[in-house]
C-alpha cells in the first residue's frame, strides 16, 4: 500500500496537478483500511461498490433484469485476447488454427495480437465473437448479389462481413474521417464496398425503397461491452439513456424507409438496457403496422422465444449485444 500511494502522489505532479497531492496521500491513506468486498443491506450499493460500478446503473440494471442477473452480469469475465474472424475463402479454418494456434470461439479464434503477422492482412478481421454472431443473424436470409445497407458503419466490420458472403454493400457513416476508416478496411480485405458519408437520421431520397437489407447498428450506451472497455461506465450518465433511445428511434425509423417491400430491417446495440433495445423496436412496431418482428435462427445464434436477440458475457461467454430482425411487409 505505501508503494502505491507513493506512487499515485507523485504522479499528481506529472500531470501537473501538484496541489491535489495531499488530497491524493489522505484518500488513498483512508481507503486503505476499507476492506473489499463490502456487505450492505442496500445491495444495489454493495454491488456498485464491489464491482467498481456507478450506482445509477446498477440500479437500473436491477430494475430490467433483477438483482441476481444484475451480479451475474458484473461479475462475469470474457476472454480478453483479440478475436478474429478467418475469411474461409482465403485461408480455411485448418489451415488458419495450425498457422495461429487460436482458441476457438465457434464463430473465429482468440489469439495474442502479434500472431497475426502470420496471416495475410485480408485472410482475416479483427471483431468481437458478440458482433460476428450479429452478423451471423443479419445475413439470415441474404442472398448473394442482393443490396445491402449499413447505415452506421464505422469502422466497417459488419459491412465487410455481408461483402465477403457476396452481397452488394453501400455503407455509410456520419464523418469524412469515418468513412475514410471503411474504405481503408474494405481495401484492406480486397472487397467492393460503396461508400457515402449520410446522417442516419435524415431520410436519403437516394436509399428510398432500394435495399433488401438495412443495417442499423445504432449509437448506443455501450453498457454490454464494460468487461472490454469498463471505462465506459465513467463516461455516461443516465441522462444519456433518454437522449440516446430518442436518437435510436429516429434512426430506426429513417432506415425503415430504405427497406424493399419483403426486405429485412435488422437493430442492434451494444448494450443491454431495455430503454435501448426492446422499448426502441416496441415503439416502432406500434407505429408502423407494415413491418413485424421475425423469429429465426442459424446456426451461430437464434431468437429468444419473444424473436430478440440478446447476448450476455455470462451466458454467451462474450459482449453483450442485441438485435432485432424486423419483415417488411409485401405492398
Amino acid at each position: 500500500p505505501y508503494a502505491v500511494i507513493d506512487t499515485q502522489v507523485r504522479l499528481t505532479g506529472l500531470i501537473k496537478k501538484r496541489e491535489l497531492s495531499g488530497f491524493v496521500n489522505a484518500v488513498l491513506r483512508k481507503s486503505d483500511g476499507i476492506k473489499l468486498p463490502i456487505e450492505s443491506k442496500d445491495k444495489c450499493f454493495e454491488l456498485s461498490v464491489n464491482y467498481s460500478c456507478p450506482l445509477w446503473l446498477v440500479k437500473r440494471l436491477c430494475q430490467d433484469y433483477g438483482m441476481e442477473f444484475t451480479q451475474e452480469f458484473l461479475s462475469a469475465e470474457i476472454n480478453e485476447k483479440t478475436h478474429i474472424r478467418i475469411n474461409d475463402d482465403i485461408v480455411s479454418a485448418k489451415c488458419a488454427e495450425e498457422i495461429i494456434g487460436g482458441e476457438s470461439s465457434g464463430v473465429g479464434y482468440y489469439i495474442d495480437y502479434e500472431k497475426l503477422k502470420k496471416l495475410p492482412p485480408n485472410a482475416y478481421a479483427v471483431q468481437s465473437k458478440s458482433s460476428v454472431l450479429a452478423c451471423h443473424y443479419y445475413s439470415k436470409g441474404v442472398k448473394k448479389g442482393e443490396r445491402v445497407l449499413d447505415l452506421c458503419s464505422a469502422p466497417g466490420g459488419k459491412a465487410m462481413f455481408m461483402a465477403r458472403l457476396g452481397a452488394t454493400v453501400t455503407a455509410c457513416d456520419l464523418y469524412p474521417h469515418r468513412v475514410n476508416l471503411i474504405e481503408s478496411y474494405a481495401k484492406k480485405q480486397r472487397l467492393s464496398v460503396k461508400t457515402y458519408v449520410n446522417d442516419a437520421t435524415v431520410l436519403n431520397l437516394d436509399f428510398i425503397d432500394g435495399f433488401d437489407c438495412v443495417i442499423a447498428d445504432a449509437p448506443c450506451s455501450g453498457i454490454g461491452v464494460i468487461h472490454s472497455k469498463p471505462d465506459i461506465t465513467f463516461n455516461r450518465s443516465e441522462d444519456e439513456i433518454e437522449q440516446l433511445s430518442n436518437l435510436q428511434y429516429q434512426i430506426l425509423s429513417t432506415a425503415s424507409k430504405y427497406v424493399k417491400p419483403g426486405g429485412q430491417l435488422n437493430y442492434s446495440t451494444c448494450t443491454i438496457i431495455k430503454q435501448e433495445n426492446e422499448r426502441v423496436v416496441e415503439k416502432f412496431l406500434s407505429e408502423n403496422p407494415h413491418y413485424y418482428l421475425e423469429k429465426t435462427k442459424c446456426d451461430a445464434v437464434e431468437s429468444d422465444s419473444d424473436g430478440f436477440v440478446r447476448l450476455y458475457p455470462q451466458k454467451d461467454g462474450c459482449d453483450g449485444f442485441f438485435v432485432a430482425k424486423l419483415r417488411r411487409k409485401n405492398d
